[in-house]
């Protein structure tokens, strides 16, 4: 939108001058911005440049949801096909966890559903999913502790704190006991071609 240099009046002698604030405002929602290039973008999209109606900020819905799916196909094509996957995948039209499923074969039987359902349209079937990655959990220790415990209190405190051998013993117990908790995350280098479809929908 159009922007506007803000005023500001100072003393000057026995009356006022008034001199450019340095800073500007949109036109149209009257939001403050501090040079003029983004008071000139403000209530525009950032992505098709185009006037955002009111109460949206930075861009359109849709052009947003537009440039993460070109993003995400251009992943998707660009990533290597592995045959020898096993595990979790990750498809980003759906899945039946939120995208996820534990192999491959759980992803092809929710989309079959989804298509014999009449939920999906057999266009919409994904030639490849993504394979995803193992994330272990973060590994606890001592110093983790002692960062946590002199944070807040005196210069040099974490030098002072004394860390018995029975706490690192019962840290890497702990870790132990949690080393299956695993999260997974798309791995957009690798893809896993989807089975063809077996039924047909009703």
């Amino acid at each position: 939108m159009n922007p506007v240099e803000l005023l500001v009046a100072k003393p000057a002698g026995h009356g006022e001058r008034i001199e450019p604030a340095g800073v500007f405002f949109c036109s149209k929602c009257r939001r403050v911005w501090p040079n003029e290039h983004d008071a000139g973008q403000c209530c525009l999209c950032s992505y098709c440049g185009k006037e955002l109606p009111k109460g949206e900020n930075y861009h359109h819905y849709e052009c947003m949801m537009s440039a993460y799916r070109k993003r995400h196909e251009a992943q998707l094509a660009s990533a290597r096909v592995v045959t020898d996957h096993e595990g979790f995948v990750f498809c980003e039209q759906g899945g039946p966890n939120d995208g996820y499923a534990q192999d491959i074969d759980e992803m092809a039987e929710w989309w079959q559903d989804e298509i014999d359902s009449g939920d999906r349209g057999r266009d919409e079937y994904p030639e490849f999913v993504l394979a995803c990655m193992v994330r272990p959990p973060r590994q606890v220790d001592a110093d983790d502790l002692v960062e946590m415990l002199a944070e807040e209190g005196y210069e040099d405190m974490h030098d002072d704190v004394v860390v018995p051998d029975s706490l690192k013993d019962a840290l890497k117990e702990f870790n132990d006991a949690n080393k299956n908790l695993v999260t997974y995350e798309p791995d957009y280098k690798r893809k896993v071609k989807m089975p063809e479809l077996v039924r047909s929908s009703c």
